[in-house]
């Protein structure tokens, strides 16, 4: 394709994506641009097509280009959260393997395999995040954090996240700047600092309603959804969850709308709605399993298995964290196993093995980075121990629970 028009097709699907949350358009328009074709042309895979690469010399123009492109269509695929997308972009990132930089293959194979590549790519990023190249520190974090983000390791980017940040507000790039709130909102979420989450969620909120970068305004506010709802505020969770419905349902951005589920079922869950929490997970959560590529669903596991347990339906229960461990999602990071462990216990009942199923799960001291979910496997954990009669040690996990959440502000 010749490089003028590249450029042009990036531009255009950025725009897409940002401005109008246009995912599909977005995703096609680069995924065309990446083959090199039209929307009729062919698109050969390995097999077929050429392995020579994005084409052009490293850090040329052609070169940047066509990395700008497979990134941007990684970033349509993260906001998209659905399996043809992300299939679409395994097979256009296999048949440039072999011709793109360090930096992009890592992006790559996180998102493309990411229970398989996990532990590699972990390491990875503590490699790049100790020596990356000069020049480097200030642009870098917020593209390495994507892939930090899909693996559960955001926490040890954030100084350099938080470095980042304070360049960007200094005059860096806007994008760069709402990609570094963001992440560092999520991380701040996740463990536990939900003051700070709001924070970050606020202030990148503010700046992409001004910018019209409407994608990530509508992901920041899903930041504030879940927030609202680990914090049991319905009233404002259920009326953010209407909102960004509305917006992103026609888009089809599966991320939002798969926070939107998971909003609502932890809402329903607290609130002992086990039948509302059962529909709303499994229509995010497939029979065949949760795909590991899009975190959100996964994180919903456990939640279908207890509202599955709790409504009757033992073999989807069973079936549900069977399939968990089938595609690999205990791989992912410590704190998807201790979730998919939970699940497994859960769906054994009251059988006594359930019981050193939940010690497993809680067996990983890291896994406290996550405290408002390590306290809801805990708060199960001690139910089962209270109707197993070991009432003792009953008391010891459901007082660390609540210490927990009362530590949180619940």
């Amino acid at each position: 394709m010749p490089e003028p028009l590249l450029w042009a097709r990036i531009t255009a699907a950025y725009l897409q994506l940002h401005r109008d949350g246009d995912v599909g358009a977005a995703h096609r328009l680069l995924v065309q641009a990446v083959h090199g074709g039209s929307e009729g042309g062919s698109e050969r895979g390995p097999e077929g097509g050429s392995d020579d690469g994005p084409g052009g010399e490293p850090g040329g123009s052609a070169f940047m280009g066509m990395h700008e492109a497979l990134y941007t269509t990684l970033f349509a695929c993260c906001f998209g959260g659905r399996g043809d997308l992300w299939d679409a972009f395994d097979a256009v990132a296999r048949r440039h393997a072999g011709g793109v930089s360090a930096d992009l293959a890592l992006y790559c194979s996180v998102f493309t395999d990411t229970a398989q590549q996990s532990r590699a790519v972990r390491i990875r990023i503590r490699e790049q995040l100790s020596g990356s190249a000069p020049g480097r520190q200030d642009w870098f974090p917020p593209r390495l954090g994507l892939a930090a983000m899909q693996i559960d390791a955001l926490d040890e980017c954030r100084s350099r996240l938080r470095t980042a940040l304070e360049h960007e507000r200094g005059g860096g790039t806007l994008s760069s700047r709402l990609c570094c709130l963001l992440l560092l909102a999520v991380e701040a979420r996740l463990s536990g600092s939900w003051k700070e989450s709001s924070g970050y969620a606020r202030e990148g909120l503010a700046l992409a309603e001004e910018a019209d970068y409407q994608l990530y305004a509508w992901a920041l506010r899903c930041q504030l959804l879940l927030l609202a709802a680990c914090r049991g505020d319905a009233a404002t969770a259920q009326d953010m969850a209407k909102k960004i419905a509305a917006w992103a349902g026609p888009r089809r951005v599966g991320l939002a709308t798969a926070a939107v589920l998971h909003a609502r079922a932890l809402l329903a869950l607290s609130e002992g709605n086990y039948e509302e929490a059962y529909g709303l997970t499994s229509r995010a959560v497939p029979l065949g399993g949760p795909d590991p590529r899009v975190p959100y669903v996964a994180a919903m596991v456990m939640d279908l298995v207890e509202a599955a347990m709790r409504t009757g339906r033992t073999e989807e229960a069973k079936a549900c964290a069977a399939a968990a461990r089938r595609v690999g999602l205990d791989q992912v990071s410590p704190r998807m196993e201790m979730l998919t462990r939970a699940a497994e216990a859960l769906a054994a009942g009251d059988g006594d093995q359930a019981g050193q199923v939940f010690a497993d799960a809680l067996a990983d001291p890291g896994t406290s980075r996550w405290p408002f979910e390590r306290a809801r496997v805990q708060l199960c954990y001690g139910g089962w121990l209270r109707r197993a009669r070991h009432l003792s040690d009953a008391r010891t996990q459901l007082r660390a629970a609540l210490d927990t959440f009362e530590g949180l502000g619940l």
